[in-house]
């Protein structure tokens, strides 16, 4: 069992795809199958996504836990609500960040602007956590949809997180979501 200070290391598992909410490749089958393998390994594993248009919070009895919350987004200030619910056969939580603005499509990925879209869900999976009461060990990031979080940690500095650790694992290097510099201005 994986235990610091005698009790279970919390992990976040923050990516854009889990299977089966949302899977375009690989991704979210790791995704999806990581989070039940640490909680049978003693960890605290929770997950968070993005809520897209094609995930019906009904369908999966997802319930809205946080709304009102305001995130600074460039010149404007954008209001997401999070959802919550598990991983169909398990007990492993999955939050969904939604975020109509940027995930309201069915689809994971649309034409435009994704980096700012993930940029946006990165900003959000940090400031929703504090309110669902979630302070992670370690916070997994996945493929570039959540590459920016160590840094944004690092940049912003924010005390909930001072102990947490970060861990990055690239899929699939052909898709790096590329963006201009303009693109950090979300933040």
């Amino acid at each position: 069992m994986v235990k610091k200070n005698n009790r279970k290391i919390k992990v976040l598992v923050a990516a854009a795809e889990v299977a089966p909410f949302a899977k375009v490749g690989g991704l979210g089958d790791v995704t999806g199958s990581l989070p039940p393998a640490l909680t049978e390994n003693g960890c605290d594993a929770r997950v968070i996504m993005p809520l897209y248009g094609s995930i019906l919070p009904p369908a999966h009895d997802l319930v809205k836990t946080v709304s009102g919350l305001y995130i600074c987004s460039g010149d404007k200030i954008r209001s997401v609500a999070v959802w919550a619910g598990n991983l169909p056969g398990t007990k492993v939580p999955v939050y969904f960040i939604d975020a109509p603005h940027y995930f309201r499509a069915k689809d994971v990925y649309v034409p435009g602007k994704n980096a700012e879209r993930f940029l946006f869900f990165s900003l959000a999976c940090l400031y929703a956590l504090p309110h669902l009461k979630f302070r992670p060990d370690i916070i997994h990031c996945h493929d570039f949809h959540t590459a920016l979080i160590p840094n944004i940690l690092k940049a912003l500095r924010l005390s909930y997180y001072k102990n947490a650790k970060t861990v990055y694992t690239i899929h699939n290097l052909n898709y790096q979501g590329q963006s201009g510099i303009e693109t950090l201005a979300v933040g």
